[in-house]
């Protein structure tokens, strides 16, 4: 569960959580039985009063969105549909009336409203996934990539991980274009990766892919702007070398691997794509640009109309940003999942082989065995808790999650 906090608004610091605790409940981000944190350790955890949480706790439960039990805490609830039904209007009735008051501010009509209302009902100019891949294989002499399925929602960011050779960088290539299936189809932005206009709306950074090393960054600029044509922006790519502190007349060579990667990214950006193609964009970068580069992507998806694929094997940055994680291993996906979802669904448990023998099947996906007792990644990490109250069931990381699926497959 997230909850962010503005001081710099009107709205009460317990309405706040109250409003965005109901939003992750009608969203389905929290389930009927999901454990909420307690009152005092949602207040430890924001910073703020505990009889502000207390607050915010009752207001949920008198509206039905959660149940305390003496004891044991707060638990969502199941929902009423009525209710349900009744909280999705309300937030309809309130975005339409912002959407009718804007119409009227800027002169707009009822009917270009409605016809506006018609198509994204339609899902026109807003489609549900920026991109879709349904079957793609990739054969090569030693390796085959696929069957694989993933898709890339609009206005969210997915991480694409797994280990070295898992095929991470071949499905990404087809995605943009670069390599050709052997089988399977790819939906871009509703056309066709082999399409120029469509690939035109891309932007593509892959590791070690830098321009020549003579070059400067405003011959990149103009060598840019003969392929972008029309869609190439010089003062949006100036800027970006402004907020990246590069030297437009620097020869590239001169650059450090940071600014390369930079100077990638600005010209990823400066013809104003609807999707990003990043692979490992931030391996080997020190902390203080990583953190600079995430803040830029998460501005990038902010209208919720732009996306980005993102692989790297620097998972915590995954943790921190993507709305999804895709798990390519061994040229199979093996799952892709919301993240937050994927982060409460699995857990590292430490036992005995005794305990461990207790759980029923299908919970325990790989145990490591050692002189001191078990480790196993586990499903279901609430449910094994319950089973095994006197055990250790920690939350698993990403890290954890492929280091114990290569160490099944690998036995």
């Amino acid at each position: 569960m997230q909850i962010y906090l503005s001081n710099s608004g009107q709205e009460p610091i317990y309405a706040q959580i109250t409003r965005q605790i109901k939003q992750q409940i009608l969203s389905g981000a929290l389930r009927p039985g999901d454990a909420l944190p307690s009152i005092r350790l949602l207040a430890k955890e924001l910073r703020i009063s505990v009889i502000t949480t207390k607050r915010a706790y009752e207001d949920l439960e008198r509206d039905g969105f959660i149940l305390t039990q003496q004891g044991r805490g707060s638990f969502v609830a199941e929902q009423n549909p009525a209710l349900l039904r009744e909280e999705h209007l309300k937030k309809v009735e309130d975005c339409l009336q912002g959407a009718v008051d804007a119409a009227r501010l800027g002169g707009i009509g009822y009917d270009e409203v409605a016809e506006t209302l018609r198509l994204l009902w339609e899902g026109g100019p807003r489609a549900a996934s920026t991109a879709a891949l349904r079957g793609i294989t990739k054969q090569y002499k030693d390796f085959t990539l696929g069957p694989v399925d993933m898709t890339v929602p609009a206005g969210s960011i997915v991480g694409l991980i797994g280990e070295n050779g898992a095929g991470k960088t071949t499905l990404l290539k087809i995605l943009c274009g670069v390599n050709r299936a052997d089988d399977g189809t790819v939906d871009l932005l509703g056309g066709s990766p082999a399409d120029a206009a469509t690939r035109a709306k891309i932007g593509v950074v892959f590791e070690d892919a830098f321009f020549y090393g003579s070059f400067t960054a405003a011959q990149v600029a103009r060598s840019l702007a003969g392929m972008y044509g029309a869609r190439w922006n010089a003062d949006s790519f100036s800027a970006y070398l402004r907020r990246f502190g590069l030297d437009a007349g620097k020869k590239l060579k001169e650059y450090s691997r940071g600014m390369r990667l930079k100077l990638s990214l600005a010209a990823a950006l400066a013809h104003a794509p609807e999707l990003l193609v990043l692979d490992e964009a931030t391996a080997g970068l020190d902390p203080v640009v990583r953190g600079e580069l995430l803040d830029l992507f998460l501005e990038f998806i902010q209208d919720e109309r732009h996306s980005i694929v993102m692989s790297s094997h620097i998972t915590a940055d995954l943790e921190q940003i993507a709305d999804s994680i895709a798990y390519l291993h061994n040229g199979q996906l093996l799952f892709q999942e919301n993240k937050d979802d994927l982060l409460q669904e699995y857990g590292v448990l430490h036992c005995g082989e005794d305990v461990l023998t207790s759980l029923p099947a299908g919970l325990v996906v790989f145990t490591r065995r050692g002189a001191y007792g078990c480790e196993s990644l586990v499903r279901e990490r609430r449910t094994v808790q319950e089973l095994l109250p006197e055990a250790v069931c920690d939350a698993a990381r990403l890290d954890d999650i492929m280091r114990f699926y290569s160490g099944r497959d690998a036995q």
